[in-house]
């Protein structure tokens, strides 16, 4: 499922690269594979902080087991944060870090 949710990330990151700096793109990866999710995130009327700021995610981490040698590192990211008792790892542009 991980190189499925990659696939579709930079599908929907070339759909969207108009829109670079008005919108956000990035991916999770998480253990139940069924949750993994791609995000597009804009500004909005409905007070969710932009850019959104990835709160408890620590960046630059090794890529997990079930995505070794499917991302791009010179272009794409990975972070990781710990929610209750899963890990979910993120995928994003490295120039999304801000």
């Amino acid at each position: 499922m991980a190189s499925y949710t990659y696939d579709l990330l930079n599908v929907v990151e070339e759909a969207t690269k108009s829109q670079i700096n008005r919108l956000q793109v990035w991916a999770i990866l998480c253990e139940d594979t069924g949750n993994n999710a791609i995000f597009i995130h804009s500004e909005n009327p409905n007070g969710k902080p932009y850019p959104y700021g990835f709160e408890n995610v620590v960046w630059g981490v090794p890529e997990p087991t079930e995505a070794k040698g499917l991302v791009n590192r010179n272009i794409h990211e990975f972070g990781k944060a710990k929610y209750e008792e899963e890990i979910v790892y993120y995928i994003r542009k490295k120039s999304l870090t801000r």
